[in-house]
């Protein structure tokens, strides 16, 4: 895919849609389970899309895969158990609020830290 706006349309869609199908959702299935689909999914739909990045770069992953691990552990497993685990309390604009918001906390706490 060559267009990048494209990629950033699907991802805003997917974000967005994650809070609206996890509310009703996460007071079926646990949030570790919900996590665990949403993983194995996003995992084959991904799969196609890097697996050639994967090939042309053996030893970069191979080099890289702590940092990508811990990113994957806190960035896809946690974060996700945490959204599902807080629409049990909220509602998903609320969630939606917060999420959103993450990434000018980051770049505060860079700024300050930094």
């Amino acid at each position: 895919m060559k267009n990048p706006y494209v990629l950033l349309l699907f991802t805003t869609i997917f974000y967005s849609g994650n809070l609206l199908v996890g509310k009703p959702v996460s007071n079926e299935i646990p949030p570790l389970t919900l996590t665990l689909f949403r993983f194995i999914i996003a995992f084959f739909v991904v799969l196609p899309l890097g697996f050639k990045e994967w090939r042309n770069n053996p030893a970069l992953w191979k080099k890289e895969w702590k940092p990508l691990l811990a990113l994957s552990l806190t960035g896809l497993v946690f974060f996700n158990v945490l959204v599902y685990l807080s629409l049990n309390y909220t509602t998903p604009v609320n969630a939606a609020i917060v999420e959103s918001s993450n990434t000018d906390i980051c770049a505060l706490i860079r700024i300050y830290l930094v």
